[in-house]
């Protein structure tokens, strides 16, 4: 019996596809695993287990699909998985990065003044918890701006007071 080459190149091409659907399929669902353990869905970033934060986490970041605070928020949460494994330069590495993606993300610098102090050194533990004072003090300048008159006026005032930018 003879199979004409039409009929192989057809059988061939849709056992390729059947492949290829099934491959992304398999790849999608162990991402959006590793995406929620990664963001804490389900179980909190703290409850993970380091190696699972870790593999999760490294998976976001390289998928090259966010962006943004869930970005910094993957390179924070693998940062504290790094943490609890004691591969603190590899942990630093992702506290600073985060913070250079974006300058405002307190929970970096938390975890980077924290692992500072951690590490014995002071100074700088020093300097990040300065940053976040300074941070959340903007931030109650601007949330008090966004109030408007009356209380918030007050509020306002009293914010700027405490940075030293009285009115």
């Amino acid at each position: 019996m003879r199979i004409s080459a039409s009929i192989v190149v057809m059988a061939s091409t849709a056992a390729a596809a059947t492949v290829t659907v099934m491959v992304p399929a398999t790849a999608q669902a162990q991402t959006e695993q590793q995406w929620d353990s990664c963001y804490g869905i389900g179980v909190p970033v703290t409850a993970q287990p380091p190696q699972i934060l870790i593999a999760g986490c490294t998976a976001v970041i390289q998928s090259g699909i966010h962006g943004g605070r869930n970005l910094v928020s993957a390179f924070t949460n693998r940062g504290l998985g790094f943490r609890r494994t004691l591969k603190y330069d590899d942990a630093f590495s992702d506290f600073d990065q985060a913070i250079r993606l974006d300058a405002d993300y307190l929970p970096a610098y938390y975890q980077r003044g924290s692992l500072f102090w951690e590490t014995a050194d002071f100074a700088r533990a020093r300097q990040d918890l300065d940053q976040i004072d300074r941070l959340q003090r903007r931030e109650a300048v601007l949330s008090a701006e966004e109030l408007g008159p009356g209380e918030a006026g007050d509020r306002r005032r009293q914010a700027l007071a405490a940075t030293g930018n009285a009115d």
